[in-house]
């Protein structure tokens, strides 16, 4: 179940075309606008929750720094890191993406899986022109998963990864908390299916990551301090529930999901039995997030299920039998 150098070469073409559609209808357009929200961040002077997700800008401004000291202008200093930037995570996202894709499905369903994602997930990037750390989440998550399904010899050891992934996933957002819930859903799980040997796992997992969650979150809040919010709570169901809102939610849904409607249900009967148990603790995690904090229409925050998702799609279309494994 190895990547073949060909998925490679197709997560790598499939991340510099995603990433220059990108640059072409967002981050020249808004340079201004993403450089300011930018600055705020480096700073410590940027709207709650955003003076918080460091992890990626300042990868950025690193880089930024560098073409700068190249002769690069700060604006084209910042586009060019924007851009590089891109390239590597969204191939972080796809490699990681066909790894995970191929624990299911064989050569072609991997690679269909993948072009599959690289052709709707220019609808995901779309609603916010500053957004960095949203695909660094999800290949995060991607890897989370990956060391989920092949948990080793040692639980402490799973449990040390799971805290280290976890911290990096919160430096980068706060709905690193994901992890720490996801293995607390599958502790319980295995808690009331009598699997001692996965409670042997996945307790001390659990609590590792879930520790590493609160030490990093409120370490950022008192390192950095209080901030403006971007936008109320009220404010965001304001919107979630207004005409205009329900009506963009519901056709970014349409356009990001399209295949998924048809083919997930089918799917979803024929899939891995892994599979189909990541993805229903995956939704646990991430939709009552969605549901109760996030605009609804922004669909790139569903992107760290993209992948268990699109298995479910491609055991729908029916090419491949996937390798169903306990």
């Amino acid at each position: 179940m190895r990547l073949d150098r060909k998925h490679v070469v197709v997560a790598g073409s499939l991340a510099i075309v995603v990433a220059f559609v990108y640059f072409t209808r967002i981050v020249t357009p808004f340079q201004a606008e993403r450089l300011a929200i930018h600055d705020g961040v480096i700073g410590g002077t940027g709207e709650d929750p955003y003076r918080f997700r460091v992890l990626v800008p300042f990868l950025i401004e690193a880089i930024r720094r560098a073409f700068e000291a190249a002769g690069q202008s700060a604006g084209q200093a910042f586009n060019s890191a924007s851009f590089v930037t891109d390239i590597a995570m969204l191939f972080g996202l796809f490699v990681s993406a066909a790894a995970l894709l191929r624990r299911f499905h064989d050569d072609r369903g991997t690679l269909i899986g993948l072009l599959v994602m690289g052709a709707f997930i220019h609808t995901m990037l779309q609603n916010h022109f500053y957004s960095p750390w949203t695909i660094a989440e999800a290949a995060l998550f991607n890897l989370f998963l990956l060391r989920f399904d092949a948990p080793g010899p040692s639980a402490w050891r799973l449990a040390a990864i799971m805290g280290g992934l976890t911290a990096v996933a919160t430096i980068n957002r706060e709905t690193g908390v994901a992890m720490p819930a996801f293995l607390a859903l599958a502790a319980v799980s295995a808690w009331l299916k009598g699997e001692r040997e996965q409670l042997r796992f996945l307790l001390p997992a659990a609590a590792t990551a879930g520790l590493a969650w609160a030490l990093v979150f409120a370490g950022l809040r008192l390192a950095i301090g209080p901030g403006q919010p971007v936008i109320a709570l009220g404010d965001v169901w304001a919107e979630n529930l207004s005409a205009s809102g329900l009506g963009k939610t519901y056709m970014n849904l349409f356009l990001v999901f399209t295949m998924l409607w048809v083919f997930v249900p089918s799917g979803f009967a024929r899939a891995a039995p892994r599979a189909r148990r990541y993805l229903m603790l995956g939704l646990c995690c991430y939709l009552p997030l969605i549901a109760v904090f996030a605009i609804w229409y922004e669909v790139r925050l569903y992107m760290p299920i993209y992948a268990l998702l699109t298995s479910m799609l491609v055991s729908g279309l029916d090419f491949t039998e996937p390798e169903r494994q306990a």
